[in-house]
């Protein structure tokens, strides 16, 4: 608990904890761990550094290879690609693909929710945005390494390997997708109803008594506690971005909206970013309280305030904007 801040005439004062030195058996795990952590990433630095190293000869390799097509120098030979699932296997790295995906599918990957760290004094960049951009770091086969917020900030060694500019296909190569969706449509609306219903039953009482069988009771899911906002972007007023949610699949302003606007012990419904799973959300708690936050965020304004204040304009005018270019026929090409 945060404890409150004496006012003008109160007398009462905080006794203070009493210090002590602690014994080595009491810190004796917690040194241990720090001197690990620190040789383990110095050993993760190393190998990445052996993985990062054959990338970037290729890519080098790669640009000679091209130019000398472009001058039509028949001698030239392609370089050979290092398999980067044994190469990564060698220095024990998982080895993944995140397929051919677009900016909003590539968020379901594990690498999807990473960012790409360019230097001290430039601004990071999420892995999604590297998606549609062609040239500079978004071009093929630029080795690249970034940075994940779960699972034990995972550090990950990319590139990309292929580009496909938008295309509108034909009804018949896509019916089949075309089906897929509606059918994806049509189930998502029946787990919402289900979902709600569900809510509606729970009321004060434990998530599991509401839940019928132990089949139901298994999908229950205790993420740890969260923010609406990612912590570390706070001092970033032009790139806030939505918190992880541990255990869930990534989740957007809906998601955040319906739990944040609910009281502990409340129990909402909200959807996951790509409308594919209704989740039933019991808040267990609210921490720290509404007058605490109120005075972080008063205290706050060159970081909270300015951004939260420009992201909730810039949400409140674009769909007033988008109506307007449709109005006058506006269209980006």
């Amino acid at each position: 608990m945060t404890p409150s801040v004496p006012q003008a005439g109160d007398s009462t004062v905080a006794e203070s904890t009493p210090m002590r030195t602690k014994t080595f058996e009491e810190v004796r795990d917690q040194i241990a761990r720090e001197q690990a952590s620190g040789i383990a990433f110095k050993v993760v630095e190393d190998r990445l550094g052996m993985v990062m190293g054959p990338m970037n000869i290729y890519k080098s390799q790669l640009v000679s290879y091209q130019q000398a097509v472009a001058m039509k120098d028949k001698t030239a030979k392609a370089p050979a690609r290092p398999d980067l699932k044994e190469l990564g296997a060698s220095k024990g790295f998982e080895h993944g693909t995140t397929g051919m995906v677009d900016t909003d599918n590539v968020t379901l990957s594990p690498i999807g929710s990473s960012i790409v760290m360019r230097g001290q004094r430039q601004q990071a960049i999420p892995f999604s945005a590297l998606i549609n951009e062609s040239a500079g770091l978004g071009e093929t086969y630029m080795p690249l390494l970034s940075l994940g917020f779960t699972g034990g900030n995972k550090r990950f060694a990319f590139w990309k390997t292929d580009e496909i500019q938008p295309v509108t296909p034909s009804l018949e190569s896509v019916r089949t997708q075309i089906e897929e969706v509606w059918r994806n449509q049509q189930a998502f609306k029946l787990a919402e109803t289900r979902a709600r219903e569900l809510a509606s039953k729970v009321g004060s009482a434990p998530l599991a008594d509401s839940l019928a069988t132990p089949e139901e009771r298994a999908l229950i899911l205790e993420p740890a506690s969260f923010t609406w906002y990612n912590p570390m972007f706070a001092k970033m007023e032009s790139r806030m971005q939505i918190s992880t949610v541990e255990l869930l699949q990534p989740v957007d302003y809906q998601f955040m909206e319906a739990v944040f606007a609910s009281q502990a012990g409340e129990t909402t419904v909200a959807p996951d970013t790509n409308k594919t799973v209704y989740y039933v959300v019991k808040v267990v708690e609210m921490t720290p309280d509404t007058n605490t936050l109120l005075e972080r965020f008063a205290s706050s304004p060159l970081e909270g305030v300015a951004t939260l204040s420009r992201i909730e304009s810039d949400r409140a005018i674009q769909p007033w904007f988008q109506n307007l270019q449709k109005q006058l026929g506006f269209r980006m090409d």
